[in-house]
């Protein structure tokens, strides 16, 4: 029997022995089948499944069947994700009613990285009872375990905000009452915009340290016929070079709906990149901490001076004291700073 903090009517999830299988009900839900040693198999809701994971401690591993390590490592990648924010939203129709979908911002560079080497490690039939999926198992793991596991970041169970219970409570919503026609479109519009640009390498901020503040340009990708990316070019001579007028429409349009989150670049991409988007030092710090992130959530590479790498991702400083208990004699207790 595994020795965690998980309590007695869990048992049958982690005990020793019991096998687990997912089998997709239908698109949009999921049932978990335990399997015992003599062959009974239990089925239990997937929310279930998540909130019991949750009470898993890693030093059961040793001791646990070897699925439970692996299904306990991917709920641990969905809460660092949420932590930190690097998901994204996406909204569906199911039955006449929307429902939001949480993903990892595989755009974000390590986001991306890290899962997909977990698709890589968990084949699509290992677990799951059903071979036709989305996605690669462990990515198809990942994504399911983060939606059901945001329905809980809600405080309440239920508000009378249909907004908030669609985003945060995981409760579909029909928007079918008077005035709310266009609702469920306009979402689209902005999740949309999470899944606007084709790769992380499409365009890349470059910023650059003046006298007086900041000037910060635009970077385009120009790929290969097989569309590999090869080199960037400053948006100035991608605009003006005919060979890219297949895909200047297109770029802007990519670029304008960016600029929602960056207003400065409206007035660069009309200056067709002559005119930098320039800050000064307070203006900056804005730029900095709140749209470089939320920039590299939806895909744009940044190039910063070297001078602002630190700022941005500082390197952990640790000091080690040990405290005077007041009687010329240490009192044996350490303190990081």
């Amino acid at each position: 029997m595994l020795t965690s903090t998980i309590g007695s009517d869990d048992m049958m999830v982690f005990e020793a022995g019991v096998e687990v299988s997912f089998n997709l009900k239908s698109t949009y839900e999921t049932e978990v089948v335990l399997t015992d040693p003599n062959g009974k198999t239990t089925s239990i809701a997937f929310i279930d499944f998540v909130e019991r994971l949750g009470k898993v401690n890693p030093s059961s591993y040793p001791t646990s069947q070897p699925w439970l390590e692996t299904m306990h490592k991917i709920w641990l990648l969905a809460a660092n994700l949420i932590s930190k924010g690097d998901i994204v939203p996406h909204i569906a129709e199911n039955k006449g009613s929307y429902l939001i979908l949480w993903q990892p911002a595989m755009l974000h560079p390590e986001v991306g990285s890290i899962v997909l080497s977990l698709a890589g490690c968990i084949p699509a039939d290992a677990y799951i009872s059903k071979k036709t999926l989305p996605r690669p198992g462990g990515e198809w793991l990942l994504w399911n375990m983060l939606s059901t596991m945001m329905t809980s970041v809600g405080t309440a169970h239920y508000s009378n905000d249909p907004l908030y219970d669609l985003f945060f409570l995981g409760k579909p919503q029909k928007f079918d009452a008077i005035g709310q026609g266009g609702v469920a479109g306009g979402i689209r519009v902005w999740t949309d915009k999470f899944f606007l640009l084709d790769s992380r390498n499409e365009f890349v901020l470059t910023v650059e340290e003046m006298k007086a503040g900041f000037s910060v340009g635009l970077l385009v990708a120009v790929s290969d016929s097989d569309n590999v990316v090869k080199s960037h070019i400053p948006f100035a001579k991608f605009v003006s070079d005919s060979k890219f007028r297949t895909r200047k429409i297109e770029t802007i349009t990519k670029l304008s709906a960016l600029s929602d989150y960056l207003p400065e670049l409206r007035g660069y991409i009309m200056s067709e990149g002559t005119r930098p988007m320039e800050f000064d030092s307070k203006t900056f710090v804005n730029f900095l901490f709140k749209t470089l992130p939320l920039m590299r959530l939806l895909g744009v590479e940044v190039a910063l001076p070297k001078a602002l790498h630190n700022v941005v991702a500082p390197k952990a400083a640790v000091r080690i004291d040990k405290k005077d208990a007041g009687d010329g004699k240490t009192s044996g207790q350490t303190h990081l700073k």
